[in-house]
């Protein structure tokens, strides 16, 4: 699998395998011989970045993967966990963040992980005094603004790295853009950052904020020096064949499936898998150290692997996959 410079990290496998989708991701129900078997899968694949999270089936990714190396994981993979913060923890931030990375641990069966990332939304600074729309959805969606993250998140991220219970510190760029482009060029900078990275440029269910465009995050992290970790590629199944799961017909993700249906089309005509142009897509953008697949099984899996093999799409191909998609 092809390599690629990961900052701080060193250098890191084209696809990192992503814990949303196992156990019980998305609705699915969890079976955890099948999770622990895609984990494995991937290692042997030449993946050697794992990605999961508390919030993924409730614990159960970090289960999975704790099972499926029983604390003794080979040599040379990467793990990143995340911690989960909102506004409610603000003056006992470096409390809650110890408390969270030691039950990830204790479900990994690891010591310390090599990335910690916050799973939260980073939301602009709002005054007191105001009162428009925008600054009470920004004081009702979970998160932390910049100014709370950059005061009592970062000490209590450093502290841990300097304890050695981390390797080092990043943030998901999700809901406001303008928040996560200002902390891309603080010092000091994180280690890697969570970027949307798909055709419709839509961060779909996920918070959405008004401002520059999902993809915008991973552009000024290229400028910046900051590696991304490409996110959402298929766009939660909105960017594959046929949508794997029942929702409303007003569902981002619904909503979303039938603005890719050109994409579909397109891929047909190409008699390739709209999932697997989604993917060569967001590995063929600049700038993207790894792309973090969200499978939920060996067959997801080898979808991704199939479309990593293939490589970066020509640049006459992006060209008329971004015309489609802008349709």
């Amino acid at each position: 699998m092809e390599k690629r410079p990961f900052g701080r990290l060193g250098d890191v496998s084209a696809i990192t395998l992503g814990g949303a989708g196992l156990m019980g991701g998305w609705g699915h129900p969890a079976d955890l011989d099948e999770a622990v078997a895609t984990i494995r899968s991937a290692v042997d694949a030449g993946i050697d970045h794992i990605d999961v999270a508390p919030g993924y089936g409730d614990g159960g990714a970090e289960r999975a993967f704790g099972a499926a190396f029983e604390g003794s994981p080979p040599r040379g993979l990467r793990v990143s966990t995340k911690v989960p913060l909102d506004q409610s923890a603000s003056g006992a931030v470096a409390e809650h963040v110890a408390a969270s990375l030691a039950s990830s641990l204790e479900r990994l069966r690891m010591e310390r992980v090599d990335l910690l990332l916050t799973h939260c939304a980073l939301l602009p600074d709002v005054a007191d005094t105001d009162a428009s729309p925008r600054a009470e959805h920004i004081r009702s969606t979970a998160g932390v603004p910049l100014e709370m993250f950059e005061a009592e998140v970062l000490p209590a991220l450093q502290y841990l790295v300097s304890d050695g219970r981390i390797g080092d510190w990043g943030v998901s760029g999700i809901a406001a853009p303008e928040a996560v482009i200002t902390l891309l060029d603080s010092d000091p900078q994180p280690a890697a950052v969570q970027a949307i990275t798909n055709l419709l440029d839509s961060a779909g269910e996920l918070h959405a904020f008004a401002g520059p465009p999902a993809s915008r995050v991973a552009s000024c992290a290229v400028t910046a020096g900051v590696p991304v970790i490409g996110i959402r590629a298929v766009g939660r199944a909105a960017l594959t064949d046929t949508l794997d799961k029942a929702v409303a017909p007003d569902h981002p993700i619904a909503l979303d499936y039938n603005r890719a249906s050109g994409l579909r089309r397109l891929a047909a005509t190409w008699t390739t898998p709209t999932a697997e142009l989604a993917y060569r897509y967001a590995l063929s953008i600049p700038g993207v150290a790894t792309v973090a697949v969200g499978v939920r099984n060996r067959v997801e899996l080898t979808d991704a692997l199939t479309a990593e093999r293939k490589g970066p799409l020509e640049p006459a191909e992006q060209a008329e996959l971004r015309r489609v998609a802008r349709q």
